[in-house]
């Protein structure tokens, strides 16, 4: 999806304009898919090019990243009870951005730390839902499922 920067989405109703964001296409590992990055608030002016290295699943940094994101993502939720609002933080949306790297470390952090709103991440990631229509809301149950499945793919032990 290839545009300049001067391309601009008009705010209906204002003089104002925002640019438009898009999303430059990253090379990744041979083990990861290629994904698309977002560096920046608007990174329509400031295009992503070059290669990322895949981190191995046990990467001190990636470790690193989710525990600040997850810590941050708790920290500015806290308060929140929407559900949509807590899956809309922008750390959460982050963690979904580690992909499969951050799969084996939600499920330890719901081994760790109980139950969480973390089913949407797993969800999106893996594109899976081992949620029923008979435990949906449940956060205990919905829990236990999760880490039934996780145990299934070798995730939990």
């Amino acid at each position: 999806m290839a545009a300049s920067a001067t391309s601009y989405i008009h705010q209906t109703g204002t003089n104002t304009s925002i640019p438009r964001l898009e999303f430059s296409p990253v090379v990744e590992g041979p083990t990861y898919p290629a994904r698309y990055l977002w560096v920046g608030r608007w990174s329509a002016s400031r295009p992503v090019k070059g290669t990322v290295t895949a981190l191995t699943p046990s990467s001190p940094a990636v470790d690193e990243a989710f525990g600040d994101l997850a810590t941050r993502w708790r920290q500015e939720t806290f308060l929140l009870s929407s559900v949509a609002q807590i899956t809309a933080h922008p750390a959460y949306q982050q963690i979904i951005g580690m992909g499969h790297q951050a799969v084996e470390r939600i499920l330890g952090d719901l081994v760790e730390n109980g139950p969480d709103h973390w089913f949407w991440a797993l969800t999106a990631i893996t594109r899976e839902n081992p949620i029923t229509a008979d435990i949906a809301g449940d956060l205990e149950r919905m829990t236990e499922a999760w880490l039934e499945w996780g145990k299934e793919r070798g995730y939990v032990t």
